[in-house]
């Protein structure tokens, strides 16, 4: 799964960069197709964001059958998600619990 969340980063990254030259376009050229395709690809980009989330909460899942009970918490889905799995402070969440 860790591997799907790299694939699914890199499409958003291509995304991302192309949208941003066609914003450019429409703005620049006031090209109303392009402005509306940027939007859909908007929709796109964020489609993906939200497919990473839920890919990173089944991982979340599956590692917490494997964790000491006492640390299984860290796997719900209210520990915020950073660019690390369990946050960017996992000894901090683990000793408020």
């Amino acid at each position: 799964m860790k591997e799907v969340n790299k694939d699914i980063l890199r499409a958003a990254s291509v995304i991302t960069k192309s949208l941003l030259t066609l914003d450019k376009v429409a703005q620049e050229e006031k090209h109303s197709v392009v402005a509306q395709e940027v939007g859909v690809l908007n929709g796109a980009l964020a489609l993906l964001g939200n497919v990473n989330f839920r890919n990173n909460l089944a991982r979340r899942f599956v590692m917490k059958h494997e964790l000491n009970q006492k640390f299984s918490h860290l796997c719900k889905e209210k520990v915020p998600m950073t660019r690390f799995l369990f946050g960017d402070d996992v000894s901090r969440s683990v000793k408020l619990s």
